[in-house]
């Protein structure tokens, strides 16, 4: 258990350091370029971070898929799902670029040098995400902290030369982004050969049970990978889209108090997604090919945690919101407080929903999990009716909606679609005891 805890302690601080560095990245950056060129930068990275699912094309957790339920045996699928990512970054980079051209990037440098720079950031972002899928296999915690934070570093590195070298403009600056992207690229490339090769440190598999068949094709892998990039996509849309929304309908001012509340809001939820997406999600994978029983009780742990831990943040939230807005933000933003305060109510939610969400990641529920998604990001359409009586609030009140709507449909379909999993059982402390039991191994101990 203590290993456990360090483990996910180690990647929290490295999501942390993350964090830290992309929240200097724009305080820098703020006070260095012009209010438009800033803009640009923000709106451009913005299209870069929507693009990068499309562009690795999902492999990255298919990978977690693939190696969970075939340990060894899944090398054979590298070359392809590869292959297939080839296809998916140049099809993103065709959707991005036609987004340069015609929203009018028109500074300088012109739209086309943009666009020729935005391809190489778009390529960086897209294959870490493979490279960190494979440190994840391999349980190398440490370097995967480490390997998060080398994309914001490298970019502060870059503002930081190219301001004292008295330069303050877009151009050097997405350069600078540009290089970076190319060198992480590179390194993730030749990571991508070394597990084609078999050069992988697997965590949970024997070799000597792997078994040599066919090569899968391109179409296999790309069919296989893409409902995981649908689910980034959804994501994306359904936790980061009201702040557009907003903007559109109550003015760019009170876009930014929203903005600055979420921003608090998001951080928070940095815990659950750490757990999930970094710690467990390759034995998860792994569980449900191999130990149900073990994938059974990390569920119903996980559930009660997280319900907990979720409570306890809210309260905390509610008394401290006007402190902590007004030190992170100034004066200025003092109407973000009491947006957090009606945000801090999604915690729980999202804290729990991770949980169950987490039971439809194999391949086997994925297309469950798509849709379950595709409703909640579709359901932000709240916001219509309810920002014109409520305003802002409004906006917070269909955050929340959609959360719990997302949550409802992952217990409706753990109920109905997940065999072993009584969702009521959760709430027992004599399930909670066997589970706990289990985890920690004393149910298998010699007597």
């Amino acid at each position: 258990m203590r290993g456990t805890l360090t483990r996910i302690l180690i990647l929290l601080c490295g999501t942390a350091g993350n964090a830290l560095l992309a929240f200097a990245m724009q305080f820098i950056l703020v006070r260095g370029l012009s209010v438009a060129d800033y803009g640009r930068l923000a709106a451009l990275m913005a299209a870069v971070n929507l693009a990068t699912p499309l562009a690795n094309g999902g492999i990255d957790s298919f990978w977690l898929h693939l190696f969970g339920k075939n340990g060894w045996g899944a090398l054979r699928w590298v070359a392809p799902t590869m292959r297939a990512c080839a296809l998916t970054t140049a099809f993103a980079v065709l959707v991005l670029t036609g987004y340069i051209i015609t929203h009018g990037f028109d500074s300088s440098p012109g739209p086309l040098w943009i666009a020729t720079l935005a391809a190489p950031i778009l390529l960086g972002q897209s294959l870490t995400e493979i490279t960190a899928a494979r440190l994840q296999l391999e349980e190398r915690y440490r370097l995967l902290a480490l390997w998060q934070m080398l994309v914001p570093l490298g970019r502060v590195l870059v503002v930081v030369v190219v301001f004292a070298a008295g330069l303050h403009e877009l151009a050097p600056i997405l350069t600078g982004h540009a290089l970076v992207g190319v060198l992480l690229a590179a390194i993730s490339v030749v990571s991508a050969d070394q597990v084609r090769r078999g050069h992988i440190r697997l965590v949970g598999h024997d070799r000597s049970a792997e078994t040599q068949t066919s090569i899968p094709g391109v179409w296999s892998a790309f069919t296989g990978a893409y409902p995981y990039a649908m689910v980034t996509i959804f994501y994306l849309i359904y936790s980061q889209c009201l702040v557009i929304l907003v903007e559109n309908s109550l003015g760019p001012e009170m876009a930014a108090n929203y903005n600055a509340a979420y921003l608090v809001v998001s951080a928070i939820y940095l815990i659950p997604n750490v757990i999930y997406q970094k710690y467990l999600a390759p034995k998860i994978f792994r569980w449900w090919s191999q130990d149900r029983k073990m994938f059974s009780a990390v569920f119903h742990v996980g559930v009660a945690a997280h319900f907990v831990v979720g409570i306890l943040l809210m309260m905390t939230i509610n008394v401290i919101a006007q402190p902590v807005i007004t030190l992170l933000f100034g004066e200025r933003y003092t109407s973000a407080a009491h947006i957090l305060t009606i945000l801090s109510f999604a915690i729980p939610i999202r804290f729990v929903q991770h949980a169950y969400g987490s039971v439809f990641s194999p391949r086997e529920h994925i297309s469950r999990k798509i849709r379950y998604m595709g409703a909640a990001a579709a359901s932000i359409g709240t916001s219509f009716f309810l920002m014109p009586y409520w305003g802002v609030d409004g906006a917070a009140i269909s955050a929340i909606t959609a959360e719990l709507l997302l949550l409802l449909f992952y217990a409706w379909g753990v109920a109905r679609h997940i065999p072993g999993l009584d969702v009521r059982a959760t709430f027992r402390p004599s399930a909670l005891r066997a589970a706990l039991a289990h985890i920690s191994g004393a149910d298998r101990a010699p007597r």
